[in-house]
């Protein structure tokens, strides 16, 4: 193996140094220790949960109509025995050793021996501390967070062939903000039969609990009505026809085009006074969304179709650029994909990384290219900076990363990372059918 030479190392050793400055850097201007209120959407959610313990009665508190699922605010009841600073303090901690978790499960996943490699790790954190959703999420203790970890211990379970833990696992991360659910229409288009068991019965359990101690009224009301609510009715905020620059999907690319603003500076003006714009012809714009979406969706079942016959190992490869593509679904699929549920991709994110450091000989320099583009405009490299800023300033910091993000720069980011993963399933597919 050829060892690397001067300048390589040297180019290595600014990126640690970056890295950790940058990690340093939000770690310490951003945190609910020193400013409470950063995480003040989580505090939102905790006084619902406290609400409800207390009254039995479910009611929102924050600045949105769109609730969790009834299974987040159970997980929370008993956290709410502490007061706010002492649960907000123990999350944001913990999620240091949490994430770490989370990034080795990812190098194992993506090493052919699942075997956990200094390197492998040092790389997934390089992309992580360097991606602005994890970097938001660490410091606001989003639910995300633990989201992510679940979904990296659902592939590591299917990879050591524990489907039905895979399975519960995804209904977990589903449970917690229903978003991660979109594995399991992965699992039912492969006839992963066991996968898709383990989630029926970890969602039959929970809800048989659930309904147990809230009454099956409860039960469907919160567990059933309100989850067809979130997803369908107009009503929901996450389903209004709006231009908002915090969006990062294909929707939102629509609706930026067909903003109602008179001029560029009523424009500059409303965005910050305001994070949304209304649109023209919002009918005609929801039917191109739906069209386009249509056919986005139409190559997906494409790709995925097949089941082949060959063990899951030797496909390995496969299998984990397809679930990279099903999470990269996400953000073309839904209308409000907020900046921050990027953490969600940032497992496509590291296990593509991986595959193409460990197949250097079989990837081309197109798919490499489209990788680098693709990471450096959705995790926000520049403008984007640390939490929005560029850096911490008032004036520089927050108007150039909502105009960066008005122009939808991230979701490009993440259409330009499709393109590197689809080329890298090509090269494997193709070298697979050599052996």
């Amino acid at each position: 193996m050829n060892r690397p030479s001067g300048w390589r190392k040297g180019l290595f050793g600014l990126l640690l140094i970056y890295s950790l400055f940058r990690l340093l850097y939000s770690v310490w201007t951003y945190n609910p220790i020193r400013t409470p209120s950063i995480s003040g959407d989580f505090q939102a959610s905790y006084a619902e949960a406290l609400h409800w313990r207390q009254t039995g009665e479910f009611k929102l508190m924050g600045f949105t109509n769109v609730p969790y699922p009834p299974f987040f605010y159970w997980w929370l009841f008993p956290l709410t025995h502490l007061p706010y600073p002492s649960v907000s303090a123990l999350l944001y901690v913990s999620q240091f050793f949490l994430f770490a978790w989370a990034l080795a499960l990812l190098a194992k996943s993506a090493a052919a021996d699942s075997r956990l490699r200094l390197m492998d790790l040092l790389a997934c954190a390089l992309l992580a501390v360097n991606f602005q959703p994890f970097l938001e999420t660490l410091s606001t203790h989003k639910i995300e967070g633990l989201e992510l970890f679940l979904i990296c211990a659902a592939i590591f379970a299917f990879k050591k062939g524990r489907d039905l833990g895979a399975g519960a696992l995804i209904f977990l991360a589903a449970g917690l903000k229903y978003l991660p659910g979109i594995l399991l229409l992965y699992f039912l288009l492969k006839k992963e039969t066991r996968v898709v068991a383990g989630f029926l019965l970890a969602g039959a359990l929970c809800m048989a609990a659930f309904a147990l101690s809230f009454g099956p009224h409860a039960a469907w009301d919160l567990g059933v009505r309100q989850t067809l609510w979130v997803g369908f009715h107009p009503d929901a905020e996450s389903n209004h026809p709006m231009a908002n620059f915090e969006w990062q999907s294909l929707s939102q690319v629509l609706n930026s085009f067909f903003a109602q603003a008179g001029s560029f500076r009523a424009l500059g003006e409303r965005l910050n006074a305001s994070q949304a714009v209304p649109v023209a012809v919002p009918k005609d714009l929801f039917w191109l969304g739906i069209a386009l979406k249509s056919l986005f969706f139409a190559g997906f079942l494409f790709l995925v179709r097949r089941r082949p016959r060959e063990d899951r190992a030797r496909r390995w490869p496969l299998i984990l650029l397809e679930i990279s593509i099903t999470l990269l679904m996400l953000p073309i699929l839904l209308q409000a994909f907020r900046i921050h549920y990027g953490i969600l991709l940032l497992p496509a994110f590291a296990a593509t990384g991986l595959l193409i450091l460990s197949n250097r000989d079989l990837m081309r320099l197109k798919e490499k290219v489209l990788f680098g583009l693709g990471f450096a405009l959705s995790g926000m490299l520049i403008p984007g900076g640390l939490l929005n800023k560029l850096p911490a300033h008032p004036s520089f910091g927050g108007p150039y990363a909502r105009l960066y993000e008005w122009w939808s720069l991230p979701f490009y980011g993440y259409m330009l990372f499709s393109l590197s993963v689809l080329l890298c399933y090509k090269r494997f597919q193709g070298a697979l059918l050599q052996k």
